[in-house]
């Protein structure tokens, strides 16, 4: 399964520019369609943070940090009799 993971920054106003974040906001999408190409998943990341997407009453910035694709792959291994084994 492939999981394309979304990386936001999140700043206090009152620490910016003294730290670039003080904290990460995590979107994932499973199973996306189509090409991941890079310029793609940042012009739809910028998208959301021109929209506003995440809103906090203290007046905190979000920009965008960063993304990165995970694909996992399980491989199931026959190893002896599953029965003997406790296996159910």
């Amino acid at each position: 399964m492939r999981t394309i993971l979304l990386i936001f920054s999140y700043w206090k106003e009152e620490h910016f520019p003294l730290f670039s974040y003080d904290h990460l906001l995590n979107l994932t999408v499973d199973k996306p369609i189509g090409l991941l190409i890079q310029l793609y998943v940042k012009l739809a990341m910028d998208s959301i943070v021109a929209s506003n997407a995440f809103f906090s009453s203290h007046g905190n910035g979000v920009g965008v940090h960063g993304s990165c694709v995970v694909e996992n792959n399980a491989t199931e291994y026959e190893i002896g009799n599953k029965n003997k084994a406790g296996f159910h």
